[in-house]
């Protein structure tokens, strides 16, 4: 196992157009280069789909038009079953077979369902792939759709730059561009978007049956993941690696892990990972970073629209260094976003929006305007405590942690 430890990248300031952009894509009314080796893809309504050479893409033709899969989606009930196959598979209504496939997918991606004239796309779970979009374009990065203009009201009531900050609802730092809320399908002619899931109330389970449910879940998505590609998984001394450590229990031969090391990084961080490496044991590396250079942090912010922020910033070198195109990197967001089930919510009798906003430090008027955009999206029979725990699940797992990861 010790080869998937060697790079397989060798970049450098003089060379770095192959991953300007890179696993990122848009839509647009262009025929256009955007980078170099890019793809093409006629849609429909003079439509392309443009997307990055390392990108993961699935499509397939069904009786109401394509489906593409940008991303990586997976079934953790089905850890063989592969969404192209869903979608293209006979019997009942076309469209409600779409988009059960959809509902039960897990994963970091965008569908796009294509048909004479209409593009529909919809987010992942989490929105951890954010969907941008202004005048009928749309782009995995806000820098793809030019012009970009910083909105000055909104800098000076809420000046982003903390460790926590976020932009909730549709809110974006940029003027015209909205982001797609998680579990939403965009009609990209029109621009109206609507909640796929949930639409009703979700079942009830007790607690136990819960844990069981999420801790089957959580091990069929390691497997999915390991039936598409080497899988590495980065430990730290926090709980979200260790939810996913558990997870992997049973596949730890097949897995590799890994953790990053600055001067910045907490003992603790590096003391646990090294302890369960020894007690289990695992293949596991310690990945010395070096400060990232302008160039690379340059890069990163250019895919996030400068909505990335905090300590990713300082580790794109240690990125860099186990970076390759088969390899699939399971980090601590799934540990967390599963988490947020467990909240001790006292049994709230009612949702307040102090409740849902209580991650900000400062609550300017348009950040709040944003979680009352999110929360009228929400079904009105939902319990309390499910709108608190989606609200973590969607918002801060899309527009905070996500951001970081594309």
């Amino acid at each position: 196992m010790s080869d998937i430890w060697q790079p397989e990248y060798e970049f450098s300031e003089a060379g770095t157009e192959s991953i300007r952009f890179r696993r990122q894509w848009v839509i647009n009314e262009e025929d256009v280069t955007i980078g170099e080796n890019w793809c093409h893809e006629p849609l429909c309504c003079g439509k392309w789909l443009h997307y990055h050479p390392d990108l993961i893409v699935e499509q397939c033709h069904f009786e109401e038009g394509r489906v593409f899969l940008l991303g990586l989606g997976i079934y953790p009930d089905r850890p063989r079953d592969r969404f192209v196959d869903m979608v293209a598979m006979k019997g009942g209504s076309p469209s409600d077979r779409l988009l059960g496939s959809i509902i039960d997918l897990a994963g970091m991606y965008v569908v796009i369902h294509v048909s004479q004239e209409e593009i529909s796309l919809y987010t992942d779970p989490s929105a951890m792939m954010g969907v941008f979009h202004r005048n009928g374009q749309a782009s995995s990065s806000p820098c793809l759709i030019p012009p970009l203009e910083r909105d000055l009201h909104l800098d000076a009531v809420f000046p982003f730059g903390g460790a926590n900050d976020w932009y909730p609802g549709s809110l974006c730092p940029f003027v015209g561009i909205k982001a797609l809320i998680a579990n939403h399908r965009l009609d990209l002619i029109s621009g109206r978007e609507v909640r796929f899931w949930p639409t009703q109330e979700i079942p009830k389970l007790d607690s136990e049956v819960s844990k069981e449910t999420i801790t089957a879940l959580l091990r069929g998505s390691i497997e999915a993941y390991l039936n598409r590609g080497t899988v590495l998984l980065s430990l730290t001394g926090g709980r979200d690696s260790r939810v996913n450590l558990a997870a992997a229990r049973s596949f730890v031969d097949r897995i590799h892990f890994f953790t990053i090391r600055t001067d910045r990084v907490k003992p603790c961080d590096l003391r646990v990972p090294a302890e369960f490496a020894r007690i289990f044991p695992l293949d596991h590396r310690f990945v010395d970073a070096k400060p990232t250079p302008d160039w690379l942090r340059s890069l990163y912010d250019e895919i996030s629209g400068g909505l990335a922020i905090g300590a990713r910033r300082d580790i794109l070198d240690g990125c860099l260094q186990i970076a390759g195109p088969d390899r699939i990197h399971v980090n601590g967001n799934l540990g967390a976003v599963t988490k947020s089930f467990f909240w001790d919510c006292r049994s709230p009798k009612r949702v307040k929006i102090g409740g849902l906003a209580k991650e900000f430090v400062s609550k300017p008027k348009p950040i709040l305007a944003g979680v009352r955009e999110w929360l009228d999206t929400v079904p009105k029979d939902l319990p309390p405590t499910t709108v608190y725990n989606l609200m973590y699940f969607e918002q801060r797992g899309g527009r905070w942690m996500g951001v970081g990861e594309n």
